[in-house]
């Protein structure tokens, strides 16, 4: 889930892009509580999992970022809990590709750019054959 500074009240990203992978009738589920980090969004057959990480809470352009935290409210927190976020997602991220899976990382600003292209991209690495 995005974190609170970046929900919002209309269809996320990761909606967008479920549904359309949805569409490919490729067996999607939402939120695998059972894997590490909670994929948003899980392709159990084809082992692909999708993660859509909110730009501030993992920290996109980090250091430019972590500069404007700085001079900001409350410095020490944020900059703690988003290198935290940042770290437990390597984490997370090579425990799953240790198990077998593909693992697909997107930036909640590229998804709102073009969920389109995402989609496809995702529907084309459900359909590879990794065997």
């Amino acid at each position: 889930m995005l974190c609170a500074a970046t929900a919002r009240s209309t269809p996320s990203p990761r909606s967008c892009s479920g549904r359309r992978s949805g569409r490919e009738g490729s067996g999607t589920g939402f939120t695998q509580k059972d894997l590490p980090g909670k994929p948003d969004i899980v392709f159990r057959r084809a082992w692909v999992v999708v993660f859509c990480d909110g730009d501030f809470c993992h920290g996109r352009d980090w250091e430019q970022r972590r500069a404007k935290l700085a001079d900001g409210a409350n410095p020490d927190y944020w900059i703690n809990k988003i290198a935290s976020n940042r770290e437990r997602a390597v984490h997370q991220s090579q425990e799953l590709e240790a198990a077998g899976w593909l693992v697909l990382r997107f930036w909640e600003s590229e998804l709102l750019t073009d969920v389109e292209a995402i989609a496809d991209g995702v529907a084309r690495a459900v359909r590879l054959d990794r065997s």
